[in-house]
C-alpha cells in the first residue's frame, strides 16, 4: 500500500488499483493485521511450528 495505491505482487508480475480496489485491499489488510500475531506470541507460534515437522 502507498498513499491511495495497492500494488499486488503475484507470480507472474503485478497489478496497481486505485480509489475502490485501494481501498478494499485497505481493508482486507487491516483485517489481517487485526488478527495477525506479534511479539513473544508470534516467536512462541514460530518455534511450535518447527517442533511439528
Amino acid at each position: 500500500m502507498y498513499d491511495e495505491v495497492a500494488i499486488v505482487e503475484a507470480f507472474v508480475g503485478e497489478t496497481t488499483h486505485r480509489d475502490k480496489e485501494a481501498t478494499a485491499y485497505a481493508k482486507a489488510m487491516e483485517r489481517l493485521w487485526e488478527e495477525a500475531v506479534t511479539g513473544e506470541d508470534a516467536r512462541r507460534l514460530i518455534v511450535r511450528a518447527t517442533q511439528h515437522r
